[in-house]
């Protein structure tokens, strides 16, 4: 018999299992795991016997609130580094290189242990996003590796021009390149022959724009502004930006619990509506340039006013995107201070909502997936 050392599960050695993914995902912010939770969710809805083991830091209480009704197991596990953050809108090079150093990708005790837990789950096939370790975890199976991606860590890298960097971004993309499956999604940073490209990923909204409008206590024809931005508190909104007149703003992260019928409404981080649910009630998002935020903002028809990333390569990329598809406009540096981004707000709440559902690329991503599954057997 096998004891898994993270699940305690017990198996028989060897024995197979159909139906069972091992998932090994970034914990670079959470647009990896917002990502990776959407196209999970189109696994099980085309096979709900399917049980999927994710691999990764990111919180339990983020996948509880994104996986209702699949069956899954977290392992913590610290399977990527990526970018080290200096502050939520700048990186620490030095310190991305010394967590690289202690980080063992692909071989040495801390992988070998790794390599036994996923055996253990009687797991068939391995995805990646972008975490090169679940490649490497593949490879050393001989099982499959999918990997999901808009951008690869070599790609971000090479765009430091660090010697440092340099090094370790050769030895990830040589795993990068081992996947058998590679699915990118748009807006996709750096396009691979070969691989198989997919619409922008987000996880859908589960209530309709006015029901959650009606629970918060915002009317249909209300002006709704999504402050999705971290590192503010209560008191440093009301000391900041005067936000447009006649305006609602929803603030997830500064309160214990929902305050309907208050102008900011106060969400608490877990626990109150989801992210796509408030993304999809709104008029405007305030937020940071992300994949994730950029994914959802496109599905629902919002307007975005974004804080750039001054460094980080993805950043121009998906800024051409949005302003190709979203009603949308970069803020200043000291947007919270600049009396010129209450005018920037206004111009983008006037504009008109898109209305209509966008092809997701959750879908056609599964159905990849399951594919490279079922050639398993």
């Amino acid at each position: 018999m096998v004891m898994d050392g993270l699940t305690g599960t017990v198996r028989e050695p060897g024995s197979p299992q159909r139906g069972v993914l091992c998932w090994f995902i970034s914990p670079h912010g959470l647009g990896h795991a917002a990502r990776a939770s959407a196209i999970i969710a189109g696994c099980s809805s085309m096979c709900p016997g399917i049980h999927h083991h994710l691999f990764t830091t990111v919180p339990r209480p983020f996948f509880d609130e994104s996986l209702g009704g699949v069956l899954f197991d977290l392992h913590d596990l610290g399977c990527d580094v990526g970018m080290v953050q200096k502050t939520p809108l700048a990186e620490d090079v030095d310190a991305t290189l010394r967590a690289l150093e202690g980080l063992q990708v692909d071989g040495g005790p801390g992988f070998e242990r790794v390599v036994r837990e996923v055996a253990a789950t009687g797991c068939q096939l391995i995805v990646s996003d972008i975490a090169p370790m679940g490649l490497a975890v593949a490879r050393r199976l001989s099982v499959p590796g999918v990997l999901v991606e808009n951008f690869t860590w070599d790609w971000i890298y090479r765009a430091y021009d660090d010697p440092r960097l340099a090094v370790f971004g050769e030895r990830l993309g040589e795993i990068f390149r081992s996947a058998a499956v590679r699915i990118q999604t748009k807006p996709v940073c750096q396009p691979v022959q070969g691989a198989h490209t997919v619409a922008p990923v987000s996880r859908r909204s589960q209530l309709e724009r006015n029901e959650l409008r009606s629970r918060l206590g915002v009317a249909a024809d209300g002006r709704l502004i999504l402050l999705s931005v971290g590192g503010l508190d209560g008191g440093a909104i009301g000391r900041g930006v005067r936000f447009p007149t006649a305006t609602i703003l929803v603030a997830p992260g500064i309160g214990d619990r929902i305050g309907p019928g208050v102008d900011p409404i106060r969400i608490p981080s877990m626990g109150g509506p989801a992210h796509p649910d408030l993304v999809a009630a709104s008029d405007l998002v305030i937020a940071k340039l992300g994949y994730s935020t950029v994914a959802e903002v496109y599905h629902a028809g919002a307007a975005l006013a974004y804080l750039r990333r001054p460094r980080f390569p993805e950043s121009p990329i998906l800024e051409a995107f949005v302003a190709e598809h979203i009603p949308s406009a970069a803020l200043p540096e000291n947007w919270f201070e600049n009396p010129s981004t209450t005018e920037v707000l206004g111009s983008l709440l006037d504009i008109s909502r898109r209305d209509g559902p966008r092809p997701n690329g959750a879908e056609p991503a599964a159905e990849l997936i399951l594919s490279a599954l079922q050639g398993r057997f």
